[in-house]
């Protein structure tokens, strides 16, 4: 079967106006962008794709893409349709339950939306823990640690080791100004817990066959390579198969009280539509 397949040549949303040199035979006065077979492509179709602002070589650069994947996607429906053995009948009871699905998933997001409590204050996410606690195993090791990277050739090496070194605050702020400017690469907060491997990515401690011994063992450590200096020390460590700390665990937390709220709201949902239903004989089963 032979498709007729007409794309106009200007696309610009402008350019569209309505009028004799415009139209279409049998499409009145409203102008075709393309046609495949019978399906035809309207600039109305076109109008909300196009962002705010979007010049006119982008605007028309857009338009014929569209247009152009317009084409080969009724290309491929009309060849499916005419080529393929398809059962019609489990085609529309497909599309049935996933419209099915769609609505029922939208109608559940709006009224998440605004039914779900988000706050989740830290007693309850300390509970979750406590009462969970099992759940929470670490798939690796992560460490309270300060880490700077810096070229062995940099001036400021020197003054960035006494100060890396030295535990007062003024030091610490001094060496964060320094490293802002000297580092490579560095990380100075040793109160939050990040994971091990990603923190010393690209040194040579990444070739260490035991990391887990390691971090146990460090506490102050430097190393070298031809190019860079790197300076570790580790205030904690934890290894993969030990509890996670809650402070590590937080976000995790968040997520599973949250989806269980979630959970809990549509049940309640569910039952009350159904409750709400049965009291008005909205439905009946035999």
């Amino acid at each position: 079967m032979r498709f007729n397949v007409c794309v106009v040549a200007s696309l610009l949303l402008g350019a569209c106006g309505k009028g004799p040199a415009d139209q279409s035979p049998g499409e009145g006065s409203e102008r075709v962008v393309a046609r495949v077979g019978t399906k035809i492509l309207y600039p109305r179709d076109l109008a909300g794709l196009l962002p705010a602002n979007v010049s006119k070589t982008d605007s028309a650069d857009l338009s014929r893409r569209y247009t152009e994947a317009w084409v080969k996607k009724e290309l491929m429906l009309n060849e499916a349709r005419n080529k393929a053995q398809l059962d019609e009948s489990e085609i529309e009871k497909k599309v049935e339950d996933y419209r099915y699905s769609l609505t029922l998933y939208e109608f559940e997001r709006q009224y998440l939306r605004e039914k779900l409590d988000t706050l989740l204050p830290k007693p309850v996410l300390e509970q979750y823990y406590r009462d969970n606690i099992t759940t929470f195993v670490l798939k690796q090791t992560i460490v309270q640690a300060f880490f700077v990277k810096m070229a062995k050739t940099n001036a400021q090496l020197g003054r960035a080791k006494i100060l890396f070194n030295a535990a007062d605050g003024k030091s610490k702020k001094e060496l964060a100004l320094l490293c802002a400017r000297f580092a490579e690469q560095y990380h100075l907060d040793d109160s939050t817990w990040v994971d091990f491997e990603k923190l010393v990515s690209g040194t040579p401690w990444m070739d260490l066959s035991d990391k887990s011994q390691f971090v146990r063992q460090t506490t102050r450590v430097e190393t070298t390579d031809p190019d860079f200096t790197y300076l570790l020390r580790i205030r904690q460590a934890r290894t993969a198969g030990q509890t996670a700390p809650l402070d590590f665990a937080e976000d995790q937390i968040r997520s599973m009280v949250l989806n269980q709220r979630k959970v809990q709201l549509v049940k309640e949902l569910e039952k009350n539509v159904y409750e709400r239903a049965k009291t008005n004989r909205e439905f009946q089963i035999y």
